[in-house]
């Protein structure tokens, strides 16, 4: 068991999420309707989005020495050893703001309980997992790129994992906001 209130080293941890969505444009369907609503709610690009997302998080206790009350522990929560694809839901929605930019709104989020990770440690390990992330981003578009987006912005994600057996009590809670850059891919 780990005493309480001991750091995670961020500079030495991993962490990233990968996902596979499929997306489908609302838009179409919502272009008669919008010329009822409000100016500021017309010309959205809405897109709902159903797939799978993989976490994969590998950090660090005290920069690898934990504090320990009682018996042994590796000095780094693998919390991907548990992890498995989870089924997700989000939606985005774009709106131009000229020829080559677009603002774009993100949400998405999932939730599993006690689901098997097939994974054997004093008896079957539970994995039970909560997350939801939100992106407010500049987005650069351009056809030459092949769907390519690079973009720029702020992200809010929130974490939950608890894996459980008969001697396994792990708990993690992560929440990461801040300046992002980066570029996704659609086909």
């Amino acid at each position: 068991m780990i005493a309480p209130h001991q750091n995670i080293s961020a500079s030495d941890s991993q962490w990233f999420t990968f996902g596979l969505f499929y997306e489908r444009e609302l838009t179409p369907w919502l272009r008669k309707y919008q010329t009822q609503w409000p100016q500021w709610m017309q010309g959205w690009d809405v897109r709902p989005k159903i797939g799978l997302e993989f976490v994969y998080l590998d950090f660090k206790l005290n920069n690898g020495n934990p504090r320990l009350i009682s018996g042994n522990l590796d000095a780094r929560g693998r919390f991907h050893d548990q992890e498995l694809p989870v089924p997700t839901i989000g939606i985005e929605l774009r709106r131009l703001v000229s020829d080559r930019f677009a603002f774009e709104m993100t949400a998405q989020g999932n939730w599993i309980n006690k689901w098997n990770s097939l994974r054997q440690e004093s008896g079957t390990v539970y994995l039970s997992q909560s997350s939801f992330e939100g992106h407010w981003r500049i987005v650069y578009l351009n056809p030459a790129l092949r769907g390519l987006r690079p973009f720029a912005g702020f992200s809010f994600y929130y974490y939950k994992q608890a894996e459980t057996s008969r001697t396994i009590g792990n708990l993690i809670r992560l929440t990461d906001y801040g300046p992002e850059v980066g570029l996704t891919y659609t086909f």
